[in-house]
């Protein structure tokens, strides 16, 4: 067995190795996040806590945004439920299958018509998470060769069961750009890669809202 002194040398020289083999392909984006944990951090404190016996997670992104990005709201979805089984663990005790959900606005064109609160009662859940997706998008400002991910999002926890009037537990909005301090060309990563990696980012920030965790010191955060 390695001595404990060597074992941090070592692993700074593998991910040299690794990131060495792999520049021009977009993976050495995803170490950055193991590199940032050296960083100071400050706790912050959920805004809101989030319980469900079964929680329905409701995404809604507009005309043009599902043009261009087909399975974003499932991806979104899919995220999300994997930062809840990490971290609301017992809190969230069941989630309504996405797939359902994307097949009910696909089939339903008048859904948008309904209430959150009548869409949740359809699915038998007694939580909703509404998330409005305001904005998508994958290119830098006034770029065509490069990749910065934004995503813009209002959200909305609601009440199934509640009267209408107090229905809505929550609101808050969240603003993800990826990656933070530099774009990728779109020689060095691929774009279906910087969008799943984009839509990962929001997933973790939206789960974000429902837990205590730990963000960058001067308010950038990972």
């Amino acid at each position: 067995m390695l001595k404990q002194s060597y074992q941090r040398p070592l692993l700074l020289l593998l991910l040299v190795s690794v990131l060495t083999l792999c520049s021009g392909c977009g993976i050495p984006n995803l170490f950055s996040y193991f590199l940032a944990d050296r960083e100071p951090k400050k706790s912050v404190a959920k805004e809101y806590d989030l319980r469900a016996e079964a929680l329905l997670i409701l995404p809604y992104s507009g005309p043009q945004i599902q043009l261009e990005h087909p399975g974003a709201n499932l991806t979104i979805s899919n995220f999300i439920i994997q930062q809840i089984d990490g971290h609301l663990r017992g809190r969230v005790r069941g989630v309504v299958n996405p797939m359902q959900v994307i097949r009910y606005q696909q089939t339903d064109l008048d859904w948008e018509n309904r209430s959150v609160q009548e869409i949740g009662r359809e699915f038998g859940a007694d939580k909703v998470l509404y998330i409005e997706i305001r904005r998508l998008t994958l290119l830098e400002e006034r770029s065509a060769n490069l990749y910065r991910g934004r995503v813009k999002a209002h959200l909305q926890v609601v009440d199934v069961n509640a009267d209408a009037a107090d229905s809505e537990l929550y609101t808050g909005d969240v603003s993800v750009i990826f990656p933070k301090d530099n774009p990728l060309g779109t020689s060095q990563i691929s774009r279906g890669a910087i969008e799943q990696q984009t839509l990962h980012r929001f997933a973790v920030e939206t789960v974000w809202k429902f837990y205590d965790h730990k963000e960058l010191r001067g308010g950038q955060r990972r």
